[in-house]
């Protein structure tokens, strides 16, 4: 009796035991391949997903109701050595003729040929009229439309100043135009563009940026910025925050400075009329002895059976005022019939 003997008539004797052994092992080499494959092959899917919706984008700025400049992009463009793209984006409505086909919450997008440069095809989105739109796929089918036929958009005009403060207008203001389908351009074309994570293609019209920003009264205006890149030219958080801080401006922050006549101050001021308290800090760390101004609508004042309406208020610090006392000027004062110890009311 030898070694090998000992180990041919071992496996004989367990030939069950050894089978199954070799059965799971197959069965769990089986599983744990099937496993790295798929994963291997949703990884693929996902990034082909995300390159489908944002191109070589790298970063991107989104600043809802704010608007910076489309010049900054340029700026941009020529620190980071990167394809950067301004886009003004806005919601809308589009309806075919006849009304029978309508897509609500359609997303429109002004564009130029620095977006196509992002989804590597300038030639589409680089020379669309102010009458012709370009829309995805998906907008296609749910409206049935094809390239040369027209449909009407409605678009939700966007607005410097903020729409849940009093000040603003009640009415939603909007436009609306006819359009001609250029292109239906499908997902590898940008057609999927998406900044929002969720699995439904939205319903995409592609415009013109000069038109959209002329139309909606913001021109030269944009409110989302990509900022592409590749493997050569890697860009980092770090890289792109020093170019802003080189490139962007008080007029892309919406602020203005604004020289006093006749007098050795000057005035900040914001697009949205209100200054959000992160810039108010900022600037009385500049300038500690700076007065902060609040102003307001006021539907009346008052003074007995006299009255002011749709006047302003304003509060400045530094007056030495108590709550109940007030300061106004001489043409109100003769309009009221008003003199100092007079108690008037405001609304």
């Amino acid at each position: 009796m030898n070694i090998p003997k000992i180990i041919f008539r071992n496996l004989v004797f367990y030939r069950r035991t050894h089978l199954w052994v070799i059965l799971g092992t197959m069965v769990s080499t089986a599983i744990l391949v099937g496993a790295l494959i798929i994963g291997d092959s949703i990884q693929h899917s996902l990034g082909q997903i995300v390159l489908n919706r944002l191109g070589t984008t790298q970063f991107a700025l989104s600043s809802g109701t704010r608007f910076f400049r489309t010049q900054t992009a340029e700026k941009l463009s020529e620190k980071l050595a990167a394809a950067v793209a301004p886009i003004l984006e806005t919601k809308g409505i589009a309806i075919v003729p006849g009304g029978k086909e309508r897509l609500n919450n359609v997303r429109v997008f002004g564009v130029d040929r620095r977006f196509g440069d992002i989804g590597g095809v300038p030639e589409i989105y680089g020379r669309i009229s102010p009458d012709e739109a370009v829309i995805n796929d998906q907008t296609a089918l749910r409206l049935k439309l094809k390239e040369g036929d027209e449909f009407l958009l409605r678009l939700e005009k966007l607005n410097f100043i903020p729409k849940d403060i009093p000040l603003a207008l009640n009415s939603k203001s909007g436009y609306a135009k006819r359009f001609t389908v250029k292109y239906i351009v499908s997902k590898k074309e940008l057609g999927g563009f998406n900044l929002k994570v969720d699995q439904i293609t939205p319903g995409n019209v592609f415009v013109s940026l000069d038109f959209l920003g002329k139309a909606m009264e913001l021109d030269n205006r944009s409110n989302v910025l990509l900022i592409g890149g590749d493997d050569d030219n890697p860009l980092s958080i770090d890289i792109v925050n020093a170019a802003f801080k080189e490139v962007w401006s008080l007029t892309d922050s919406g602020f203005k400075l604004n020289r006093i006549a006749g007098n050795d101050e000057i005035e900040l001021t914001s697009e949205r009329i209100f200054l959000d308290p992160a810039a108010t800090d900022a600037a009385l760390k500049i300038y500690e002895n700076a007065q902060r101004i609040f102003s307001y609508f006021v539907n009346e004042i008052s003074l007995g059976e006299r009255s002011a309406p749709y006047s302003f208020a304003s509060a400045v610090s530094g007056l030495n005022l108590k709550e109940d006392e007030i300061l106004i000027n001489v043409w109100l004062a003769d309009d009221l019939n008003a003199r100092e110890g007079d108690r008037i009311k405001l609304k």
